[in-house]
């Protein structure tokens, strides 16, 4: 009988064991998980929250630079801009007694410029090239001022053409970068 009492006690050990190990180790395991997942769901929500709180600030912050950002850029690059630079050159040409002949910013990069968008920090840049007819002392004396001016960026190229006639006039093409909208104002 005692025999038989252990049996049964060591079979109900072992359906215990196995219950504890089968349904109770599991189950806490998964309670466990469900405290932790329901931990971060509160989390995720006071977050969620504080962005919500947040959001019409970051929003209205965000309208109000990008307004002024499209109203900078408008600012860099105009008509009245680009005519300023040419009356600028024109005016600089006449002080030194040279005629101009032609002003030639290419068609597509004034495309390109009306339609990109000008990076963060980086002054938008326009290649001109201007043409014109005088006196190799006076062109020299033009570039000069150019190169000194705050619009001026860099020379791409420069050309003097001399006929074979004689004529004490030159023919001069030079072309630069100008940074737009560095025009002083009188």
């Amino acid at each position: 009988m005692k025999q038989r009492h252990i049996i049964v006690l060591s079979i109900c050990m072992f359906m215990i064991a196995t219950w504890y190990v089968l349904l109770v180790i599991p189950t806490k395991q998964k309670f466990t998980e469900l405290q932790n997942n329901l931990h971060n769901a509160n989390v995720q929500i006071s977050d969620f929250r504080k962005i919500m709180m947040i959001a019409p600030e970051f929003y209205e912050t965000h309208e109000k630079i990008k307004r002024q950002k499209l109203q900078l850029s408008s600012q860099l690059y105009s008509k009245e801009n680009l005519l300023s630079l040419f009356d600028e050159l024109e005016n600089m040409a006449e002080k030194n007694g040279l005629d101009v002949i032609e002003f030639t910013p290419s068609v597509e990069e004034l495309l390109r410029i009306n339609h990109q968008m000008p990076e963060d920090n980086k002054p938008q840049t326009l290649n001109i090239i201007v043409t014109l007819s005088g006196q190799l002392a006076d062109i020299g004396t033009f570039v000069k001022g150019v190169e000194s001016e705050n619009f001026y960026q860099g020379v791409d190229f420069c050309r003097i053409l001399n006929s074979v006639d004689g004529q004490i006039n030159s023919n001069f093409v030079y072309g630069f970068k100008a940074v737009l909208g560095a025009i002083r104002k009188p």
